[in-house]
């Protein structure tokens, strides 16, 4: 009778063990959600460095895609504070959180830094805040200016002989407090990666970005802003355009 009963002892707490055992492994893998942003040149994956041809068959390589997006949300609820996209380095990842796709069926968020953090000691934020410097890097101008905003920038071949000179240059700089600006997008569409994990992607279309009907820029004229004074209608139509450029699928 008394091995019997020790028998029901140890089988007790073996199945204790393998259930607290279950219950870990539940905790340890949960739910995994991925926002990435495609670069794309018409219909076709942008990538960097190649060249494309615009509407005048003038051609034009991105050498550099850069962006912060702040205060990610859905529903109401803020899910990713700050994140930083950088196309060179990190591919197509914008941000990677834990949840279920049935509970961030939309986004809306700030292409930017907030005001109230733009002019913050960027050496002060947690090492892993996309506005630490070790991460924002060359995304920050200087403590009293604050953060780059988006930067795109690429080189042009304009002078069509036929030998591929890419030697004019384009740098779009967009920061300061004035040249934010909100992007919604109100169905987003979730494909499972695995049994844990989804993926929604947002593309971000540079050719639309350079020839948007509405604001085209001219890219023999309109070369360069860092969003100084004297500098606000082109770095108005960049942010604009780079707002109008990226879309939800």
């Amino acid at each position: 009778m008394r091995y019997i009963l020790t028998i029901c002892i140890c089988s007790l707490v073996l199945a204790s063990c393998k259930k607290k055992k279950d219950d870990a492994e539940t905790v340890a893998d949960p739910d995994t959600l991925t926002v990435n942003v495609q670069p794309v040149f018409g219909a076709s994956p942008l990538v960097l460095d190649q060249t494309y041809a615009l509407n005048d068959s003038t051609g034009i390589q991105f050498t550099d895609i850069k962006f912060f997006m702040s205060n990610a949300s859905s529903g109401g609820t803020v899910k990713k504070d700050y994140s930083l996209f950088d196309y060179r380095n990190t591919s197509s990842l914008l941000f990677t959180i834990p949840g279920v796709s049935s509970d961030f069926t939309e986004l809306n968020a700030l292409i930017g830094v907030p005001a109230s953090v733009n002019h913050s000691d960027p050496a002060a934020f947690p090492a892993a805040s996309a506005l630490n410097i070790s991460n924002a890097d060359d995304m920050h101008w200087a403590w009293s200016f604050g953060y780059i905003f988006i930067k795109v920038e690429a080189r042009a071949d304009t002078i069509p002989d036929g030998i591929p000179l890419f030697d004019h240059t384009l740098t779009y700089h967009v920061g300061s407090d004035a040249f934010s600006g909100a992007v919604s997008f109100p169905d987003l569409n979730w494909t499972a990666a695995s049994t844990h994990h989804s993926v929604s992607t947002l593309h971000l279309n540079m050719e639309q970005f350079i020839n948007r009907a509405a604001s085209p820029i001219n890219i023999r004229t309109e070369v360069i802003t860092h969003s100084n004074a004297g500098q606000e209608a082109l770095t108005a139509k960049v942010l604009s355009n780079f707002i109008a450029a990226l879309t939800a699928p």
